[in-house]
């Protein structure tokens, strides 16, 4: 057993949990990315044959006047089954990044914040079938966020609270279940409500830390990705020539494997530097409700394993109601998300004004 800790244990404030996830993030870089490259990769390069197989045969078929006066001509072969494909790695991105590679980083990311050595094949081995659990819990996320969409619905207490609700289920109660069934071993319905119970109590707090993590991730992914699909509008003229049939297919190929190549580096970038900022939060909402620092350093005294801290975890025994102060916080979450994302839909909306008016020369 290590005897140190990587991280200084005491409850931190919001500019610090990043800069220590991105310290965690720092020292593991080639683990933790590895943990994700090792099933990301194979499925990225399977998404373009199939992308190519899909869209390649459409491209040749609309250079070809002949071919425009059948509509069936487009539904080759190819295309049957580079629409199969895709769909099947889109399944097995779910079941493959989303719960088996969270899980080994969950798993990972918990043992360097606690000192213990990591290795890939190490954290794939340690998370057993625990990962299943995780697998299920992300179902039954899909579920709820579907359930809570119907609850905007309803007139004046869905339209107030629901958006609010909505927003703090999917990003920060979703993200949490990763650590609460990984590391503390809990169940599908216990890990929701665990996560429930520690996030309650720093309603703002986590909120106001998950909104900058997300502007972050915005930042960080949508930039390479524009510019490369920027860089490629340029050399094409305007997005609408690739479906006109005026782009070569060595062209629209090249186009297809530089942007997954890209969505690929990106993701293999950031989503550990992700999972690292949260499972950052997770341990201080730890330590500032359940004295967990207390018990490391007093398991570090008697010289126990600090690995059982995690399983040792309390199981969640207050009512999962929304007390009557929580549906207040969620009416104003509502609101300010509202106006946020009419603010970004003003951004998004100037920029394809922007683009359009640079364009207007080749069209």
């Amino acid at each position: 057993m290590n005897e140190t800790v990587a991280i200084n244990l005491r409850p931190a404030s919001l500019g610090e949990l990043l800069d220590q996830g991105i310290a965690l993030y720092r020292r593991n870089f080639a683990t933790f990315v590895g943990i994700f490259a090792v099933v990301m990769v194979p499925l990225i390069l399977a998404q373009i044959i199939f992308s190519l197989l899909t869209f390649g045969d459409w491209i040749t078929q609309l250079q070809d006047p002949a071919a425009l006066a059948d509509p069936m001509a487009f539904f080759t072969p190819s295309y049957a089954i580079g629409m199969l494909g895709n769909s099947a790695v889109g399944i097995l991105n779910f079941i493959l990044v989303q719960g088996l590679a969270t899980a080994a980083l969950t798993r990972a990311i918990g043992d360097s914040y606690l000192g213990l050595p990591v290795t890939i094949g190490g954290a794939y081995r340690r998370i057993g079938s625990s990962w299943l659990n995780l697998l299920g819990a992300l179902l039954l996320g899909v579920l709820l966020a579907f359930l809570l969409l119907i609850w905007t619905l309803i007139p004046c207490v869905g339209w107030l609270t629901g958006p609010g609700l909505f927003a703090f289920v999917g990003f920060a109660i979703i993200p949490l279940l990763a650590p609460a069934i990984i590391l503390e071993r809990q169940t599908v319905g216990q890990a929701f409500h665990r996560v429930w119970d520690l996030t309650r109590r720093r309603f703002w707090p986590v909120v106001t830390y998950v909104f900058v993590l997300g502007l972050f991730a915005q930042i960080v992914v949508t930039g390479p990705t524009l510019v490369v699909t920027l860089f490629f509008q340029f050399l094409v003229g305007n997005p609408f020539n690739t479906l006109m049939g005026m782009v070569e297919p060595s062209m629209f190929a090249l186009q297809t494997i530089a942007e997954s190549l890209t969505a690929l580096v990106v993701s293999l970038v950031f989503l550990p530097l992700q999972a690292s900022c949260i499972m950052l939060l997770y341990f201080d909402l730890r330590i500032r409700t359940e004295g967990f620092d207390l018990d490391v350093k007093l398991r570090q005294r008697q010289g126990d394993d600090l690995d059982i801290l995690f399983a040792a975890a309390p199981r969640p025994t207050r009512p999962i109601q929304p007390k009557q102060e929580e549906w207040v916080y969620f009416s104003s979450l509502t609101l300010v998300t509202v106006l946020v994302l009419g603010l970004l839909s003003s951004l998004f909306f100037g920029l394809i004004v922007l683009l359009a008016s640079t364009m207007m020369p080749t069209l």
